[in-house]
């Protein structure tokens, strides 16, 4: 773009943000959801009715505002409630105003809330403390109205405050108004504009109006035009404008449709009026309003002193309720006596990802595995130029020789059983018998590779896993075949049955869409082929943020149970699903990411009951791309939160013995190992509104143990907020390469968990005191001596 024509663009938006300023009587804002909280500033008299609940709230100077025989002199810091479809004039002497506005749907007040049109909410009077929590609950949703970073979570959170709050003000409506022969021509007027915003699309005349009530139309029109401040005509315009500018700005529909919507006859009548009013077509408009990039931010009202010191008093409270807030403090009565089976443990890791467990440095696979067990570990192959590559991040690693055959080594002390994932590219779309016998080639060629770096020998004791580039976008009859010959190929090599191959079809989404409903139908064809199927079940933050948390497992039983249909299978033993809980919505600053660790804790402990079912590692996600820095160690080797999560699940027994609110009970024989961890619906309350202080607070937690005799020696471990922020600090702070061995071992002793030990006699009962942090797990592990 030329200078030139980049300062025309310039002056052009300008102009366009200056004419809709100086236009008030048409409304520019957006919606979150079905409701708008927006600045506004009165010049004048503003007479109407709309179909929406009305929040009026003055930040500066005074406003006059009149309805059916009430008028109310509004000044700073008083709230005002005008009901849907109720007629009202707002008036102002001086520009000197500014007013926060906020608008709802009574059909959406009513599914969220259970308020009725026929329940109005009281416009005065309203008591003080109920005021001050409107107010402060209007606040707060202002403030992530316009903050551009706000998820659809923390708004639809806020607008629940609100109406909470609004409901202290709801009364019966037990006045009814009869329309008569002695309406006055104030009350008629009154009349004329409430059914105007019924009923916007209809062809609503003063003629028509003045026959109804029987009055003659000029005296109507005179007195229309002395109440309301402007003509019939001009008024209905205002009307169908404002609904057209709602529509433009909220929805995607077609201008041709939204003229019909708004009240015009045609969309030329609607350019016409538009550009008449706003200088610009609807076309420009929505399209400008789109380059200010939300016009809200970029009204000037933002920066009056008045709107500052509003949202800055605003906030202020906001951190004084929730640093008042108080941790309840836990009591567990624990009986030991009795016991089922306790299999959860198991299920947690037992197939995990290399590069999940190590990141990019395969030195610390050893450390990992000398004090955690897995039975399957998934390597991502690739041949790349005659070179053995591990595939990352999408992006292929080059692993030298020596390097493979000390994973081999690793592995094979550890006795796991490594589970190759080979990936080939296949072009899908092409049926050529050439290429295609090129493509098995590669993959001889590849396997002939592995068996002469890893040994034939070795080889025979794995697992292969076949991922094909494509093959969930351009899945077709062929790639069965395909996968067939491959099949083959690894059955001849290393193994005589086809239990050793199996295909990893991808991630599907816990509420599985009809595309991928429609894959997994057509990927059953290839089960005679191979040992297993592998896909990943991801379930996504912001799917658990509208559905309840305690529904999740219901839901993934659900989708087990619908795989098995479609892919027509008595039992789940060729079906291995790995869960995924992926944080795709950033409802808390970064540094909080380790309660997305304690959440995943809350749905392993306490959902869990599958066969073949597996819980990976909890994937911390922007955007949809995973992130690379969570494995279970980083690159210094240094053992992160993630470690000691599992650690501590591996350290439950095999036997439950009692379950409560945030508390697991285990124990084999003498020995008892107990979990304590934050709930879900602990962190829900709060969540939206977590301040930096409240990372600290500790809630005491008394264990009373019965049922138990003798000497035990008793250690606690703890982990928290504070374990898996420290390395990040560091890493922000240094470059990795300068930090010493001295320091390194500094970072590392601070990243483990605290450690408490003591030695107790005991006699039939025990309580034991401590304390954790909100965001802290701890386990408690009691060995008789």
């Amino acid at each position: 773009m030329s200078l030139q024509n980049w300062h025309s663009e310039i002056n052009e938006l300008d102009y366009f943000k200056k004419n809709l300023f100086n236009n008030q009587k048409i409304i520019i804002a957006k919606r979150k959801l079905p409701y708008r909280v927006f600045l506004r500033r009165i010049v004048g008299m503003e007479f109407t009715a709309h179909n929406l609940i009305e929040l009026l709230y003055v930040l500066k100077g005074t406003v006059e505002v009149s309805e059916r025989n009430r008028v109310k002199i509004l000044n700073q810091g008083e709230l005002y409630i005008i009901n849907a479809n109720k007629a009202h004039s707002i008036y102002s002497d001086s520009k000197d105003n500014i007013m926060l506005v906020f608008q709802i749907k009574p059909s959406y007040l009513k599914e969220i809330s259970g308020i009725t049109q026929d329940s109005l909410l009281k416009s005065n009077s309203l008591d003080p403390t109920v005021k001050d929590r409107i107010v402060y609950a209007l606040g707060l949703l202002f403030i992530e109205n316009i903050n551009a970073q706000s998820k659809y979570e923390v708004h639809l959170s806020r607008l629940k405050d609100l109406i909470n709050n609004l409901k202290d003000c709801l009364f019966k409506d037990d006045t009814f108004y009869c329309k008569g022969e002695t309406d006055t021509i104030e009350q008629i007027i009154f009349d004329i504009v409430e059914e105007k915003s019924c009923s916007i699309e209809e062809d609503l005349s003063l003629e028509k109006m003045a026959m109804r009530y029987n009055v003659s139309y000029s005296y109507l029109s005179r007195v229309f035009k002395k109440i309301t401040g402007e003509n019939f005509t001009q008024y209905s315009l205002k009307q169908k404008l404002n609904k057209a500018v709602d529509l433009l700005l909220n929805t995607n529909e077609t201008v041709s449709k939204i003229s019909i919507s708004s009240g015009f006859a045609d969309v030329k009548l609607l350019n016409k009026d538009f550009r008449k009013i706003l200088n610009m077509s609807p076309t420009d408009f929505r399209r400008k309003y789109n380059c200010l990039d939300k016009l809200n931010e970029e009204n000037t009202l933002l920066d009056h002193y008045s709107v500052r010191d509003f949202l800055k008093k605003t906030k202020k409270e906001r951190i004084k309720r929730y640093n008042t807030l108080q941790i309840e403090d836990k009591k567990y009565k624990i009986g030991i006596k009795g016991a089922e089976s306790f299999n959860t443990k198991e299920k947690w890791c037992k197939i995990i990802e290399l590069e999940d467990i190590v990141g990019d440095n395969l030195d610390n696979l050893e450390k990992v595995l000398t004090d955690l067990s897995f039975e399957f570990i998934i390597i991502k192959f690739h041949l790349n130029e005659g070179e053995f590559c591990l595939k990352k991040e999408d992006k292929l690693q080059y692993i030298p020789k020596m390097e493979v055959r000390n994973l081999v080594n690793v592995l094979t002390k550890h006795r796991i059983t490594p589970v190759l994932q080979i990936g080939l590219d296949f072009h899908n779309q092409c049926t050529s018998t050439n290429l295609n016998d090129k493509h098995y080639l590669n993959f001889k060629s590849a396997i002939d590779f592995l068996s002469m770096i890893i040994g034939t020998t070795n080889l025979e004791k794995w697992k292969f896993e076949l991922n094909i580039s494509g093959l969930m976008v351009n899945f077709f009859k062929q790639s069965i075949e395909q996968i067939e010959h491959l099949s083959d190929i690894l059955i001849s090599k290393f193994g005589t049955t086809k239990n050793i191959v199996g295909v990893y079809i991808g991630p599907l989404s816990i509420n599985m869409n009809k595309e991928e409903i429609k894959y997994v139908e057509d990927i059953r064809g290839m089960l005679d082929s191979i040992g297993y199927l592998r896909m990943d079940i991801n379930c996504f933050n912001s799917y658990l943020n509208k559905q309840s948390f305690v529904n999740l497992s219901d839901c993934i039983n659900t989708l087990i149970e619908q795989l098995k249909v479609y892919l027509h299978l008595e039992n789940s033993e060729k079906l291995i699903c790995t869960f995924n809980y992926i944080v795709d919505d950033r409802d808390v600053p970064k540094k909080y990411d380790f309660f997305y660790y304690n959440i995943f804790v809350n749905f392993l402990l306490l959902n869990i009951n599958h066969d073949n079912f597996y819980v990976s590692l909890c994937k911390i996600e922007d955007e949809a791309c995973i992130a690379d820095n969570y494995p279970i160690c980083n690159i210094l080797g240094i053992k992160l939160t993630t470690f000691y999560i599992l650690k501590f699940i591996e350290e439950l027994k095999t036997n439950l013995v009692w379950i409560g609110d945030g508390c697991v009970a285990t124990r084999d024989g003498n020995d008892i190992a107990i979990l304590v961890f934050t709930m879900y619906r602990e962190w829900e309350n709060i969540q939206y509104s977590f301040s930096d202080e409240y990372k600290d607070r500790e809630m005491q937690i008394a264990l009373n143990i019965k049922n138990i005799f003798g000497k035990y020696k008793i250690t606690e471990y703890k982990v928290s907020y504070e374990n898996n922020t420290l390395y990040q600090y560091f890493s922000d702070n240094l470059e990795l390469e300068t930090v010493s061995e001295e320091e390194k071992l500094y970072i590392q002793n601070k990243a483990m968990p605290e450690i408490k030990i003591k030695v107790s006699n005991i006699e039939e009962s025990f309580e034991y005191i401590t304390k954790k942090k909100f965001l802290g797990i701890s386990l408690i592990k009691m060995e008789k001596v």
